[in-house]
């Protein structure tokens, strides 16, 4: 390991005075990364990439400053622009056709073209994304506003998004490469992978969940292997609820800098302390939303009936009770 290591005595002592410096060939496998991501976001139909029909209206809820979804019968979601949800309903359909659909130029100057047509607004559900924090699809929204400042057309905004989250999640890498005191290659590695690239160069939220999973994991390690100096240490306290916010079960990934048994170290209890702040804003949001990440529409492949599956605290509810009621069975056979 191309690294100068030094013990120093005491609590807090550093293991390794600074990372390596970066290779040329690390340079190079950014540079490709880059490119790669950056060409799907330009390349991919719009909203061929997985759900992005569901991200896209999240960060427009997200845009016009609509936090929490409402739910309307069946449906869950909020009045969104006519203009900006055409584009996915009518220009680019996100269903499964019985043949290969074929994408042309025309379809973007045509589309590009009907804002005009369409006005006012529609309820739009996405119940798939609804209950997420808008923290995850915060650069989308930007990218959104952007480009309608600008004065684009609806689908001009959507390729700004496309572009301002593809960025954001490689900002997010880039700063996370910098900050690894180790295994820069296996990072480059995980992030090529093209469904990774492709993700990240679409309006999914990926792009932030990923790249903060990345910074998580870099904070960590960097603290636990460089010692806890006060700017990172305040990094890590930060990075914590928001990589919670984005997939609270990457959360023990900040583990990772953790240095069993040194329980009297402090780096540890500072490491423990992002863990259980990220877990307090994860319960925070759930309980503040009122929703559950496992929100979905689901449909029977014997019938073809679609329905949600229930809030979490639905389904909870409903194990425990058939709990206390098989305990109560068990009890009166017992009795009996």
């Amino acid at each position: 390991m191309r690294n100068e290591r030094q013990r120093f005595s005491g609590l807090d002592r550093a293991d390794m005075l600074f990372a390596a410096p970066w290779s040329g060939s690390e340079k190079l496998l950014l540079a490709l990364l880059c490119l790669l991501t950056l060409f799907f976001a330009v390349i991919t139909p719009p909203f061929q990439a997985p759900d992005e029909n569901q991200h896209y209206m999240k960060a427009l809820a997200v845009r016009q400053g609509d936090m929490l979804t409402e739910q309307r019968g069946p449906a869950i979601g909020t009045d969104l622009p006519r203009a900006a949800l055409d584009i996915h309903r009518i220009d680019f359909p996100t269903d499964v056709p019985a043949t290969s659909r074929l994408f042309h130029a025309d379809q973007l100057r045509r589309s590009a073209s009907a804002d005009a047509r369409r006005s006012g607004s529609d309820f739009a559900d996405f119940p798939n994304v609804a209950s997420y924090a808008p923290t995850l699809y915060l650069p989308g929204a930007i990218g959104l506003a952007a480009g309608k400042g600008l004065g684009l057309s609806s689908l001009g905004a959507f390729c700004v998004g496309r572009v301002v989250n593809a960025l954001t999640g490689l900002a997010l890498l880039i700063a996370a490469l910098q900050l690894l005191p180790f295994g820069r290659n296996a990072m480059l590695a995980t992030a090529l992978l093209p469904t990774f690239a492709y993700q990240t160069g679409s309006l999914s939220p990926d792009a932030v969940i990923n790249g903060l999973g990345f910074v998580g994991l870099a904070f960590a390690l960097r603290v636990g292997f460089m010692g806890s100096a006060p700017a990172r240490s305040v990094g890590l306290l930060l990075t914590g609820p928001l990589l919670a916010l984005c997939k609270g079960v990457y959360l023990p990934i900040m583990a990772a800098g953790m240095r069993w048994p040194t329980r009297r170290d402090p780096r540890l209890w500072l490491i423990l302390g992002a863990m259980t702040l990220g877990a307090i804003a994860f319960v925070a949001w759930m309980h503040y939303s009122g929703g559950s990440q496992a929100l979905y529409h689901i449909q029977s492949r014997k019938t073809g009936e679609t329905m949600m599956t229930a809030p979490l605290r639905d389904q909870l509810a409903t194990i425990l009770a058939s709990l206390r009621t098989a305990e109560q069975y068990s009890t009166t056979v017992a009795a009996g």
